[in-house]
């Protein structure tokens, strides 16, 4: 009985001391050449991932660039005498049906779920941004043309008031004009507000007026 105990001892004692890889069942090469497959496919697959990321980031630069290009051309278009004869005479209808089909795509891209909204909404917001920059532009230089000559109307005001009569010129900047009228009758304050339409103010009749191409 003894002797049985002592041969039970020694087994257990030789299972304790294999090592862990003949414990732990290796797996066989089918087995590893399905791990190793499927590695290769999740890098590759993260790699596309990778360009895809980058290709969809390098499209939203590329459309931020086109739209920002649109309204700084926006901003400075109604400046261009040039320009603002061939918007009004050519491109107007052009603009109305531009905007109206990409409507009409922006629409129909709600509805369907197999286009994308995203470029509908791209190609839509030319138009809408070209023609708001344009009115902006005009808004923000009338605004700040008339503060800055309200300030020159001052200052000339004042000038009559010492020497008695109304200066001959006046140090004017940044599109505002400044001219005397004959027989000392007055002066005119003039700057343009884009779209070819020029405001001026007559010391004579004391307010502004507007005054287009044709005028």
């Amino acid at each position: 009985m003894t002797a049985i105990i002592k041969v039970r001892r020694k087994q257990r004692a030789a299972n304790m001391l294999l090592p862990q890889s003949a414990i732990v069942p290796l797996p066989t090469p089918v087995e590893g050449l399905y791990i190793s497959s499927r590695n290769k496919i999740t890098k590759g697959g993260l790699r596309q991932a990778q360009d895809r990321w980058r290709e969809l980031n390098r499209m939203k630069l590329n459309k931020r660039i086109v739209l920002v290009g649109i309204f700084l051309f926006g901003l400075i278009s109604p400046f261009i005498p040039s320009f603002t004869v061939f918007e009004l005479f050519f491109l107007m209808i052009p603009l109305g049906l531009i905007f109206l089909g990409t409507l009409a795509y922006l629409i129909n891209s709600f509805l369907s779920p197999r286009m994308d909204t995203r470029k509908a909404a791209f190609a839509f917001a030319f138009v809408p941004v070209f023609v708001l920059s344009q009115l902006f532009s005009g808004f923000a230089v009338d605004k700040i043309q008339r503060y800055r000559s309200q300030a020159i109307l001052d200052e000339i005001a004042e000038v009559k008031k010492q020497m008695g009569a109304y200066p001959e010129t006046h140090p004017i900047s940044l599109g505002i004009t400044y001219s005397k009228l004959t027989n000392d009758r007055g002066f005119q304050l003039n700057y343009s507000r884009g779209f070819m339409v020029t405001e001026i103010f007559d010391s004579e009749l004391n307010k502004w007026e507007s005054r287009g191409w044709n005028d």
